[in-house]
């Protein structure tokens, strides 16, 4: 009996998928639309399938590579200057999608772009609100590093502690609480410098 490793059954070459991964992710491409048509990640399990939805309803590619946490996919979309800052999808945006699925590095590869740290929508607000209701310790301190707003109010919990506590992420929470204080430590530091108000 022959065992075949675990590697060559659930791992393919991905120079063997490099071709046909960026021909499914080319922007508004038949084979983009239909996958999100028959299984978008966005959906509710009992209603992945749409297939008469409108292609204007479906957003980037950017974003749902970054939402399945696809590096290189994310990457080689970037390289094309895709829109770091197109809305839509369910989170509202790719580094809200990648913060909500704790994809490190493609958070980092976005933010290399210039990905808004600050921008609203989607579900949970904020990229930080959405990595703290997930509990991704890392991805919150590298929003946090790009000085992402603590107290940015929006999204089903209101702010990302309220996310960071509903879940019980303790360490989370501690990050968020600590970058509170300094955040407001720094504007005290600039009333003041400012002076007393000009009447």
């Amino acid at each position: 009996m022959k065992i075949v490793s675990y590697e060559s059954i659930y791992f393919l070459n991905t120079n063997e998928l490099e071709g046909p991964m960026r021909s499914l992710f080319q922007l508004k491409s038949a084979q983009y639309i239909n996958w999100i048509r028959l299984w978008d990640m966005d959906s509710y399990w009992w209603n992945h399938t749409q297939l008469r939805r409108s292609s204007s309803t479906i957003a980037p590619s950017l974003y749902y590579a970054s939402r399945a946490g696809l590096q290189e996919i994310s990457g080689w979309l970037l390289e094309k200057n895709t829109d770091v800052h197109a809305q839509g999808g369910f989170y509202g945006n790719a580094l809200q999608a990648a913060s909500y699925g704790g994809h490190e590095a493609v958070v980092r590869l976005l933010l290399e772009k210039n990905a808004d740290v600050h921008a609203q929508g989607g579900y949970y607000g904020t990229a930080l609100q959405a990595a703290s209701a997930s509990g991704y310790e890392t991805v919150v301190r590298l929003l946090l590093e790009q000085n992402a707003d603590v107290n940015a109010q929006g999204g089903l919990f209101g702010n990302a502690f309220l996310a960071a506590s509903a879940h019980g992420h303790d360490g989370v929470r501690g990050l968020l609480r600590e970058e509170g204080r300094r955040q407001r430590a720094g504007r005290r530091a600039q009333q003041r410098a400012a002076g007393p108000p000009k009447l």
